[in-house]
This record gives C-alpha cells, sequence and structure tokens, in this order.
C-alpha cells in the first residue's frame, strides 16, 4: 500500500496492492502497523492520522482507499463551507471512487462486549444527506461476506433517527456521532468491523460518507480485576463445591450482561479447558474465572484462586491384645428375641467316661460360654443377638458333637 497526494484537491489516496504492483513492475512496499491511539481501542489508526493515513485499513473499492488532509484544503472552496474535521487532520472518505467496504480486523476474545464510536458526514455540504452503515462478524473472509449489519444505540447522544435501522444518515451541516456495541460470538477469535456505503447526496457512487474518529472495543469501560474464590480444605468424600469471584474496582451481578463463570481445575489444565464436578481425587486445584460480558466494565486481569482436598482418614488400628485385627464391638441391647446356639449330640455316641459337651476354648471373642461348655441339649445367646465367632475343640475321647443355630418362632 503507498499514498498519493492529490495536488488539485488536498485528497490522499492511498493506493491498492494491484495498482503499485503495475506502477513498480510487481515489487510491492510493506507498511509497519501502527497502534491504535484511543484507550481500550482495537483498531489500528481510527483517525486515519497516523503514519501513511491509510496504514491499517483495507478497502474493497477498486482504487484503494481515499483520505482527505483538511490542512490542504483551504483553496478548495467547495469544502471550506462549515467544514472542520471531527478527529485530528485528516478523514476518510468512504465512497472513494465507488460505493465500498472499508474494514479491519482484529483480535477478539469470544464473549467480549466491544463498544464502538465514529463520526460520519455528508459530502455535498448542506445540501443534502449520505448514508451508510456498521458491519461486524468473522474476519478473514472476502470483503463484507458474512458480516452482519449492526443497529447503533446513539446518534449525537440520543435516540437513533430510525429505531431498529442500521442505516446512519448524516448531512454536511455537522459531523454526526454514532455509538454502538457488539457482542463476540463464541469461537470468533478474529472480529472484522467494517463500514459501508449505502447512498450518497449527490447521486454519484464515486464521492461521498466522510468517516472519522473511528473506536471500536473495550472504549469507555472500567478495568476491573477478576478473582476466583479459594474455598476452604474439602475432603475427598466430598463434591467440589461453587467458586464464586470478587472484582477490583467491586461490581454487582446487574453489572454484568453475563457474569464470569468460575469452576475448579486440575493444575495441569492450564487452558482451563475441563471444569471439574462431583467427587474429585485428594490433591490441589486451581480455581479460575472464565468471561465476563459488560458494556461498562473490562476483564483486563484474571487471578486465579486454589483448593485442596484432602484424602479420606483411615480406620484406627485394633487395640486387642497387641495381636491386631479388628477390635470387638460394644454388645448393644436388643429389643426382639435373640437366636440362640445350640448343642446336640453327634449320630456317634460319646465314649464311656467322657462328658457329653462341648469343650470350649475360652476368648474374649467368645465370652457368654459357660465354663463348662454347652452341654447337650443346652443353648446360650449371641452377643447383642447377633452371631459372635466361636471355636470348639472335639472331645478327646470322642467325635466333635455337632451344633445346631436355631432361630427364634
Amino acid at each position: 500500500m503507498a499514498v498519493a497526494r492529490s495536488m488539485r484537491t488536498g485528497r490522499i489516496r492511498v493506493l491498492t496492492a494491484s495498482f503499485i504492483s503495475m506502477l513498480m513492475g510487481g515489487v510491492i512496499g510493506l507498511l509497519a502497523v501502527p497502534a491504535g491511539a484511543v484507550a481500550g481501542d482495537l483498531l489500528t489508526n481510527g483517525s486515519f492520522d497516523t503514519g501513511t493515513a491509510g496504514a491499517g485499513w483495507s478497502t474493497t473499492a477498486s482504487g484503494g482507499l481515499e483520505v482527505w488532509d483538511y490542512s490542504s484544503m483551504a483553496s478548495y472552496t467547495q469544502w471550506t463551507q462549515n467544514l472542520a474535521t471531527y478527529d485530528g487532520p485528516n478523514f476518510a472518505e468512504l465512497n472513494s471512487n465507488e460505493a465500498g467496504t472499508l474494514y479491519q480486523d482484529v483480535v477478539t476474545v469470544p464473549g467480549d462486549v466491544l463498544n464502538w464510536s465514529l463520526g460520519h458526514r455528508a459530502r455535498a455540504g448542506n445540501f443534502g444527506t449520505d448514508v451508510m452503515k456498521v458491519l461486524a462478524g468473522p474476519g478473514g473472509g472476502s470483503g463484507a461476506s458474512g458480516l452482519t449489519e449492526q443497529i447503533p444505540l446513539t446518534w449525537d447522544g440520543g435516540p437513533i433517527p430510525v429505531a431498529g435501522s442500521a442505516n446512519m444518515p448524516d448531512t454536511g451541516a455537522a459531523w454526526g456521532v454514532w455509538t454502538g456495541s457488539y457482542i463476540v460470538p463464541a469461537g470468533q477469535t478474529l472480529t472484522r468491523f467494517a463500514f459501508q456505503a449505502v447512498s450518497s447526496a449527490s447521486g454519484d457512487s464515486s464521492y461521498g460518507n466522510f468517516l472519522d474518529g473511528i473506536a471500536f472495543g473495550h472504549v469507555g469501560m472500567t478495568n476491573v480485576t477478576v478473582t476466583a474464590d479459594s474455598p476452604s480444605s474439602i475432603s475427598a468424600s466430598a463434591s467440589v463445591p461453587s467458586i464464586g469471584y470478587v472484582t477490583s474496582p467491586a461490581t454487582t451481578s446487574s453489572d454484568w450482561t453475563s457474569e464470569p463463570a468460575c469452576s475448579v481445575y486440575a493444575t495441569a489444565d492450564s487452558s482451563f479447558a475441563t471444569p471439574l464436578t462431583g467427587v474429585q481425587p485428594a490433591g490441589n486445584y486451581v480455581t479460575h474465572c472464565t468471561g465476563g460480558s459488560s458494556g461498562s466494565y473490562y476483564v483486563a486481569t484474571r487471578v486465579d484462586g486454589s483448593l485442596t482436598i484432602t484424602a479420606i482418614p483411615a480406620p484406627p488400628p485394633s487395640g486387642g491384645g497387641g495381636g491386631g485385627g479388628t477390635a470387638p464391638e460394644t454388645p448393644s441391647p436388643s429389643t426382639s428375641p435373640s437366636p440362640s446356639v445350640s448343642a446336640e449330640p453327634s449320630s456317634s455316641p460319646p465314649a464311656p467316661g467322657t462328658q457329653a459337651a462341648l469343650d470350649p476354648i475360652r476368648t474374649p471373642d467368645n465370652p457368654n460360654i459357660p465354663a463348662g461348655g454347652i452341654p447337650v441339649g443346652g443353648s446360650v445367646l449371641l452377643v447383642g443377638g447377633q452371631p459372635v465367632p466361636m471355636t470348639v475343640t472335639p472331645n478327646a475321647k470322642s467325635d466333635p458333637v455337632g451344633l445346631v443355630f436355631t432361630a427364634p418362632g
């Protein structure tokens, strides 16, 4: 892109690459793109005053972008009548040699609210009205392809002339000041912001629609820091809690079109792709907030928090005689009849001189067995109405006596 100044009109024409290529035998120079001058503005050179005047901009007009230098227009009497610049010495003409579309692509964050403003004026002095419109949508395409019309919010600080209309009409009497807002759709990381000529008061599409002082971004917003909550430690048996946030300066939920959404993430999830829910293993986790859309506040900084999930304590060891195992339970009273255990003789009668009873091994696990054993036909209540482990040895001179378990009823 290069710039040529018209000695007759004071206009600066930004030539297209194809035209430069024709003039220079295919050698095309590259321009550095200066940063935007408006705080929070994502655009480059929104007032057409930086560097080569047209730097940062592209147009569908075959002749390139046309930029006017007001300081060179004193002798051009058609434009001295009540004409003053809106922002700086230069301004652009949307209809350079045809009704074109002027645009610029900027990197954006999905969900962001981007405010825009501009000055617009008719070229034909006080003799008619020029009309243009703002377009926005995914960047990287061809011209205005895939872009949608944007309905302004205000005109000269008040309501727009026709409610619900994207058309922006102005005469040449003064610069009309237009504002609007755009929410970046999901997945759209490159956004095209564009201006399209609709009509010219002259009826000649080769001139009309002056444009100046364009801003698009976090313009007029207050920068805020969003800090994710850091809850107290939780047990690994509990679900991860809901995560809140605080802002600096302070905001309320009504300040947001869409509030920041905060969740728990694995420390290794540096892109915060997978928010965690439910029960999670013991360890250290990160809390992080995403999103947050507002026409008044811009999330300039995000501060992460933390969450610690502690392991579930292991059961205490048994104190039963130093031998390990599970400590015996304390018997609890039972309000219903308890089952019993009875002893009956085996099918083989005991040898003469032997006792007709079980010989118990008395252990803490069998505290309710009589010292002399369980006689044939006898019974004993179980501890707490529940079966108690029991070890029985056979009579030294006979076969073991069988056990019979009898439930009540």
